[in-house]
């Protein structure tokens, strides 16, 4: 059967943007209630524009809904979508830790794994080894019932840019979670173990 009425598009005076009218019959001006909101009687609103969580878009929201939520959205569909996307990477962080531990637990420790760990042993406390943290990554050493991380870094490695941007990241995800991380490279254990030692018991000590 032919539809009886021929789409209506009319210009929303708001944003500007040609929209067909839901009702042909209808007379309409703005194309949603948030161009309305936008345009119609600008002193008497009492809302506020904030920006799309997900896509940046300004958008308004009315003085009753803010305060609600630290993230606000332009419509329901970014809003599923920014949740969908979410929960991706966190699925994807998860897989990624527990393949990690996977290989970790097939593999042999390193020699500066296993001299941090005489060194801690020698100092005589309890700690655990290859703890992840969060389901976001891996410490080498924790220490719970002191809120400490020691990180044993091979030097090689952790001195590239992408790898220090990494830990950086890392030290200061954990200090806001209150955790206090040390941070010892091979060549310091190999030259001066006695000082590394001695630097353990002293943060441990605070």
């Amino acid at each position: 059967m032919k539809n009886l009425y021929k789409k209506r598009t009319f210009v929303c005076i708001g944003c500007g943007i040609k929209t067909i009218a839901r009702r042909p019959k209808e007379k309409l001006k703005y194309c949603s209630l948030e161009c309305y909101r936008s345009s119609e009687r600008p002193n008497n609103r009492k809302g506020k524009t904030v920006k799309c969580h997900r896509c940046g878009v300004d958008v308004y929201k009315p003085k009753n809904i803010l305060g609600r939520s630290e993230k606000y959205f332009c419509s329901q569909l970014c809003a599923n979508k920014y949740q969908q996307e979410t929960n991706d990477k966190t699925k994807m962080r998860e897989n990624g830790v527990k393949s990690i531990l996977s290989q970790i637990k097939n593999s042999k420790p390193t020699k500066l794994e296993i001299e941090g760990k005489n060194i801690l042993n020698e100092i005589g406390i309890c700690f655990t080894e290859q703890v992840p943290m969060f389901n976001k990554f891996i410490v080498d050493v924790l220490i719970e019932n002191k809120k400490i991380v020691v990180q044993w870094d091979g030097e090689y490695w952790h001195l590239k840019k992408i790898n220090k941007d990494r830990d950086n990241s890392q030290d200061k995800y954990l200090a806001k979670c209150g955790y206090r991380v040390l941070r010892y490279t091979d060549k310091q254990i190999n030259k001066n173990r006695e000082a590394v030692k001695k630097d353990i018991i002293k943060q441990l000590n605070q």
